[in-house]
């Protein structure tokens, strides 16, 4: 994916800035940096806002 990251919050709330085309990640990001053998090998973006799950996934009739 390739994107241009833009000011998406602003005095703790949300900002919305939408171009024809162009990915859209609103909140916060972080973005991780990863190394291979000492040469970058990828970034990672990722939204801050980390969503709780409220019910279990977990299924043992599944096994």
């Amino acid at each position: 994916m390739e994107c241009v990251y833009k000011l998406v919050e602003m005095e703790g709330g949300p900002v919305s800035k939408r171009s024809l085309g162009k990915q859209y990640l609103p909140y916060s990001k972080q973005v991780y940096r990863y190394y291979e053998n000492n040469y970058l090998d990828h970034d990672l973006l990722q939204n801050k806002i980390i969503f709780q799950i409220k019910e279990s996934l977990y299924r043992s009739d599944l096994r």
